[in-house]
């Protein structure tokens, strides 16, 4: 593995870094905000008739909300991109990623020594999960990872 492999531009790395720091908030707000769209269960009644209010679509008024929420769309595109990204990786760079970004008990190095790596293989799992959570967000297309090592 080439060290400079999964380098990607600071501006990017940056903001994948504070996304992924922001992740367990930003997956309860997500859920939340989901939550506070969907209407309550129970039937709605006009005073006139004794019916249920009419022209009621309620489901279909509430997914149209949800999938056309900009603050929605962008904490979905970003959790679901950590998600994949999370799921997909080892173990140990879960643990590490948790110490750095969700603790805040480590640097990367510290955490490293914690799972058992050195330094240099440290920051460079950490900026392999970097580099894929940017690409899966679609603020990087690999192209600059693949200029400097095999992609």
């Amino acid at each position: 593995m080439s060290a400079n492999k999964y380098k990607i531009a600071e501006p990017v790395k940056s903001i994948v870094e504070w996304r992924l720091s922001r992740f367990k908030q930003d997956r309860t707000r997500l859920r939340r905000m989901k939550t506070d769209m969907v209407p309550s269960g129970t039937a709605k009644y006009n005073q006139e008739s004794g019916r249920s209010s009419s022209a009621s679509r309620s489901t279909e008024n509430v997914a149209m909300k949800i999938i056309n929420d900009p603050a929605v769309l962008q904490l979905e595109s970003s959790v679901k991109a950590i998600e994949k990204v999370l799921d997909a990786a080892d173990p140990l760079d879960v643990r590490m990623i948790s110490l750095v970004y969700w603790e805040k008990k480590c640097t990367v190095t510290g955490a490293g020594i914690r799972v058992g790596f050195s330094k240099s293989m440290a920051y460079a799992r950490i900026n392999e999960i970097l580099a894929a959570i940017a690409v899966e967000m679609g603020l990087s297309d690999g192209v600059e990872m693949s200029k400097t090592g095999k992609k």
